[in-house]
């Protein structure tokens, strides 16, 4: 597991990235056991469908993983993202003007951080810059229920069945 990030990596650096899409704790890719490699006491897994993006950074419909020690600013606009999953730290600072687009958005014990913040994301005061967050996926369950349009869903349930 790597270190945890003292200061926050910006979106647009491709070394931010490094080492993100070729790992087995990277919950996007798909995973089997290793049964050549596994033992009765250790079982290892092997990547068997491995996110892949066309550039660098992150571009249009890239799924997205960041890992529980990574801390990254949103630096500039994202095209439209394919699943965003947030272990660690996401930040969107309020020094600059910033719209982030996905068709989800996980957030799994990380942290989605909205605020004017230093370099070590310490919160200086509010938010007061321009933001947008655009999720533009659909859930397949939900969809089963109200439909493939949620503008057009006649009621919502909340709560469990």
């Amino acid at each position: 597991e790597g270190e945890e990030d003292k200061e926050f990596s910006r979106w647009s650096e491709p070394q931010t990235w490094y080492n993100t899409t070729y790992d087995v704790r990277n919950p996007i890719n798909v995973l089997e056991i290793d049964v050549s490699q596994s033992t009765l006491a250790r079982t290892i897994y092997k990547i068997v469908k491995q996110v892949q993006w066309a550039g660098q950074i992150p571009s249009s419909f890239d799924d997205v993983w960041i890992p529980k020690w990574r801390k990254v600013v949103l630096d500039l606009s994202t095209p439209i993202l394919g699943r965003l999953v947030i272990e660690g730290t996401l930040l969107i600072n309020a020094s600059t003007a910033v719209d982030l687009t996905a068709t989800w958005i996980e957030i799994k014990g990380g942290s989605l951080i909205i605020a004017l913040c230093d370099r070590f994301g310490n919160i200086l005061g509010p938010f007061e810059g321009r933001t947008s967050i655009t999720l533009v996926g659909t859930n397949q369950k939900l969809e089963a229920i109200h439909g493939s349009n949620p503008r057009e869903t006649q009621e919502l349930t909340f709560g469990k069945e």
